[in-house]
């Protein structure tokens, strides 16, 4: 009799604890819904008074584009991370809105020395002056995971210090509940029946959480510098493994950094290293299946002898052997001028179609798009451009 007693003291115990969980996880979501909506109505009510005070000075696309900079950075690294992504996309948004937004790619706005010298001593349970001699408190990158501080080692060596901010992790976890709820009310809504938007936030999702896992980006890390161990002058950054944390990565400084477009560099020298950073990229894609898929500006450099640094192994992706075989054939029928072929790979992955996509019409307007670039010399070839109008045509 007690046992059974026992037993159900127990489940009820139990069904209080998950009550209480729940309780608060409703709360926390519905704070941080609150606080969303709080910011984004701020900041439309900024972009309202800006439009009709400037009139036709400057351009709204450009306000809009300024002012959602701005709105991601107080909404934090879900909507940063969101933000980044729309920055690459001038076809969803304009060329002017996607400007101003890329300005995310390279810097956030940091959090204090204070806080990123407490994360350290908190995971290296030891005091601050017996593992850095040295410590600039003012960041080389501030990203919307963490940022990077350069420092000397007591045994002189000079590091960069990537620390993850605090608290990012259960930010983002409100964050994408709160997006998988949104998707799931909208895709009852007519205007979304059609529209892959659970899908959507589930990439998005992963993507982030991907990038949260500094444990996976030290080893793709190691991935990296193997791929590239005999490819000249292509570096990436050596870890220290030591004083690796789960939200700590300390790896060596590499100094004389410059961004792709530098203008420093000879020409022979860009031209150099433009084609290093091709070879790199096709080496990723074609043999090894294994990408750095987050090569903005402020993740791929070069130095004044032509070396091309490729930071930041935090978003990664594999490619599986037909999805390489569809970017190998898929090319192939671009400089034959095979624009049916182009359409087919297209379609055959999609991981979407919508049910009134009008095929035939995206087939007519791919094999356009292909008939006038398939004919040009390789140096009339722009390939952002290119990519851009396929997009446009496959959004359409």
């Amino acid at each position: 009799m007690m046992r059974l007693i026992k037993q159900a003291d127990d489940k009820m115990q139990a069904g209080v604890r998950a009550c209480f969980r729940r309780m608060r996880e409703t709360a926390r979501l519905s704070s941080r819904a609150v606080n969303i909506l709080c910011i984004v109505c701020f900041h439309a009510l900024i972009l309202a008074v800006s439009i009709l005070r400037k009139r036709q000075s400057v351009s709204h696309n450009r306000l809009l584009g300024t002012r959602l900079c701005r709105c991601c950075e107080a909404l934090g690294p879900s909507f940063i991370k969101l933000g980044q992504v729309l920055s690459a996309r001038p076809d969803l948004v304009s060329p002017e809105c996607a400007s101003e937004l890329a300005r995310l790619q390279t810097r956030v706005r940091p959090i204090s020395a204070r806080r990123i010298r407490r994360v350290l001593e908190q995971a290296y349970v030891r005091p601050f002056e017996s593992i850095f001699a040295a410590f600039d408190d003012e960041p080389i990158g501030s990203g919307s995971i963490a940022q990077v501080h350069r420092a000397q080692l007591t045994d002189g060596r000079v590091v960069a210090v990537k620390v993850r901010r605090p608290g990012v992790g259960e930010l983002i976890g409100a964050d994408i509940s709160l997006m998988a709820l949104f998707a799931r009310m909208a895709a009852r809504l007519p205007a979304f029946r059609y529209m892959p938007v659970g899908q959507v936030v589930l990439e998005l999702s992963a993507l982030i959480s991907q990038q949260l896992d500094f444990g996976r980006e030290a080893a793709s890390n190691r991935e990296f510098r193997r791929m590239f161990d005999a490819v000249e002058l292509v570096k990436v950054p050596v870890l220290i493994d030591a004083l690796c944390r789960p939200t700590i990565l300390v790896m060596e400084f590499v100094p004389g950094l410059r961004p792709m477009t530098a203008s420093g560099l000879s020409l022979e020298l860009q031209k150099a290293a433009v084609l290093r950073g091709l070879r790199a990229l096709y080496r990723m894609v074609f043999a090894e299946g294994f990408i750095h898929a987050d090569l903005h500006p402020g993740n791929i450099f070069v130095r004044k002898w032509g070396e091309v640094v490729i930071l930041d192994t935090g978003l990664v992706t594999r490619l599986d052997d037909r999805a390489r075989r569809d970017f190998v054939d898929f090319f192939f029928a671009l400089v034959n001028g095979d624009g049916e072929r182009c359409a087919s790979i297209l379609c055959d992955s999609a991981l979407f179609i919508a049910p009134d996509c009008q095929l035939v019409s995206f087939q007519s307007a791919i094999v356009e798009l292909v008939a006038r670039y398939a004919g040009l010399h390789s140096r009339e070839f722009e390939i952002v451009r290119f990519v851009k109008q396929l997009m446009e045509t496959q959004r359409q």
